[in-house]
């Protein structure tokens, strides 16, 4: 229970952290991503979590044989791949960026209200 509420964090929440430091990405950097989790009061507890959504899946599995031995990559994957991406294991994060971002990427809602006000 406590892994899928931290996992669901990272997914909803992480992104627009990251994206709020480091600018839109296509992915982040090791660093970045432990750097934000933990100064934003995300759960470290399952922070491998994190680091599969937001780095690219080669980078993601040496960094998980060299620094996180207790983690099993291709069990967080699948996870994550069964959550949030279809069951598709070759997800990568940026086919989840329209999702975060919108279609254009900005709101034109300050526009309307002045338009309406000068009316």
């Amino acid at each position: 229970m406590f892994r899928r509420r931290a996992v669901n964090k990272y997914y909803k929440k992480l992104h627009f952290h990251l994206r709020k430091r480091y600018s839109l990405s296509e992915s982040y950097t090791v660093g970045q991503v432990e750097k934000t989790v933990q100064e934003c009061g995300f759960s470290q507890k399952y922070l491998p979590y994190a680091l599969a959504l937001f780095l690219k899946k080669s980078e993601f599995e040496e960094l998980l044989k060299s620094k996180y031995l207790s983690f099993n990559a291709n069990e967080i994957r699948v996870y994550i791949a069964k959550r949030f991406f279809e069951g598709n294991l070759n997800y990568e994060y940026t086919s989840q960026l329209e999702r975060f971002v919108g279609n254009s990427g900005h709101t034109t809602l300050g526009n309307h209200s002045e338009s309406s006000a000068l009316r």
